[in-house]
């Protein structure tokens, strides 16, 4: 999972920047502090790299933070 915080722009760039990386598999707009939740799928790390290097190349950004999910509980 990254959570993102794009900034300026508008959503429409951003739809089309995170349209070209195909390791991001859903992409939902939030509320409060960060903006939108990626969940991404990439094996190895570093495919994961990759995709985060694809993803800050594309766009500007207030803040990206990424998890790993351990286990899929459900």
């Amino acid at each position: 999972m990254c959570a993102v915080a794009p900034l300026d722009g508008g959503l429409e760039d951003f739809r089309r920047a995170i349209a070209d990386i195909p390791e991001i598999l859903e992409a939902s707009r939030l509320t409060g502090k960060t903006d939108c939740l990626l969940r991404l799928v990439v094996p190895p790390v570093e495919v994961d790299d990759a995709a985060y290097q694809k993803l800050i190349a594309c766009h500007d950004f207030a803040d990206v933070s990424s998890f790993t999910s351990m286990e899929k509980l459900r």
